[in-house]
């Protein structure tokens, strides 16, 4: 009998290997109708893409190395245990930035970033298939301690623990493989879209507001993230799930899901009118205030709730002694961060207008995924909470967006 952990991962693992190779076909192509299927998005191999992939990728690791930033721990699992993560995103992303730029100064064609996409893809996919074989090699469930065992996996079925990993947090020394692997995922596509920006310009000689809209917003969006990467500690993919070739694949997709945008914009020459651009940049700003504000909110709570700007907040305490926020943002829905990251998304896919749906693919997966996150939190803090639940629930009564949802 197929276990449901297999059931749950398996297709997760097809979709995550195929949507990006079918997605660099349609970059390939310039394509992009939905219901037109691409020829020609099988894998490719190109030694100097792969050389320089690896290359890059390594630097990655270096930089995550590096005695820059500050040194926080983890959130609580097992035995008390905490790890200690360095926060030096920002900094990593602004050297990749000043790398590209230098490159481009040098002569260096960026805009084969872009078109080697499908080469890109299919080396990517290789060192995630590698890692995750070599993890599944070398750690043993007896080696493994026990606040990083994968209480998903490690159940003696081989391919459940190929799919989900057996820890949770592999790590070589200090560097956190599914930490580093997230936030290079966010570097990757603030690269892509500065090489679609370059053969933009190298083909028309010109520059496109829609365009350096659609690249402005993710690279906010980007930096944002990268900039308080202390949240991207406590998410559930960085916290609760293991590392196995399902969560390695997708972060793949990172850079072309989030890209693709750009990438049509591009690639169809398509512009929007002055006043649509300012509407679409409102948009995205409103989302990003909701994002940003209650993620600071709920942090700044958890650091100090004796804070005076919290006096008049109400919260219900839970039979555990934890205080639950019923007031601010947090008092308007359980969730006003998905809120906020789902306006950003949906206004980011604004760009593209609505001629066709896939450049929107990517603004309707986060949602799809957000809505259902916000429904495992649910289930979780019932379990947790217990009655206490049910009063918040009672008293916060729209999970994700105020009088809708």
């Amino acid at each position: 009998m197929t276990s449901s952990v297999i059931k749950e991962n398996v297709p997760m693992l097809l979709m995550g290997i195929v949507l990006p190779f079918y997605i660099a076909a349609k970059m390939e192509s310039g394509n992009y109708d939905l219901l037109s299927f691409p020829t020609n998005w099988t894998p490719k191999l190109d030694l100097y893409v792969s050389v320089v992939y690896i290359a890059w990728l390594l630097g990655q690791w270096i930089l995550y190395m590096l005695d820059v930033g500050d040194v926080i721990p983890g959130p609580v699992l097992r035995q008390g245990k905490r790890l200690n993560y360095r926060l030096n995103g920002f900094f990593a992303l602004v050297v990749n930035i000043i790398v590209f730029l230098f490159a481009t100064l040098c002569g260096f064609r960026v805009a084969v970033i872009f078109e080697k996409i499908t080469e890109l893809v299919t080396i990517a996919c290789l060192i995630q298939f590698l890692i995750s074989f070599i993890l599944l090699c070398t750690q043993k469930t007896e080696n493994l301690p026990i606040y990083n065992i994968n209480p998903v996996g490690n159940r003696g079925n081989i391919l459940e623990d190929w799919l989900v990993g057996r820890s949770i947090s592999p790590r070589l020394g200090f560097l956190d493989l599914k930490f580093v692997f997230a936030r290079t995922g966010m570097i990757a596509l603030a690269f892509f879209n500065f090489s679609v920006m370059a053969k933009y310009y190298e083909d028309n000689k010109t520059t496109n507001y829609t365009l350096l809209l659609a690249i402005g917003m993710a690279l906010v969006y980007t930096a944002d993230n990268l900039y308080h990467e202390s949240f991207i500690v406590y998410i559930r993919e960085m916290s609760r799930e293991g590392c196995g070739i399902t969560l390695l694949v997708y972060v793949i997709g990172i850079p072309i899901e989030y890209g693709l945008v750009v990438s049509y914009v591009a690639t169809t020459k398509h512009e929007l009118p002055l006043y649509c651009l300012l509407l679409i940049a409102v948009i995205f700003l409103l989302g990003y205030w909701t994002y940003r504000s209650s993620n600071n909110e709920k942090s700044h709570y958890r650091a100090n709730p004796d804070d005076p700007i919290f006096k008049k907040y109400e919260t219900i305490t839970t039979a555990s002694d934890k205080h639950l926020l019923v007031s601010g943002w947090w008092g308007m829905s359980r969730h006003p961060n998905y809120l906020g990251d789902i306006v950003m998304h949906v206004a980011m896919s604004f760009a593209a207008g609505f001629t066709n749906f896939l450049p929107h693919l990517n603004a309707t997966l986060i949602t799809s995924m957000l809505l259902h996150r916000e429904r495992m939190d649910c289930d979780e803090c019932k379990d947790k909470y217990g009655e206490d639940w049910e009063k918040y629930c009672h008293r916060v009564k729209w999970r994700v967006i105020p009088y809708i949802y």
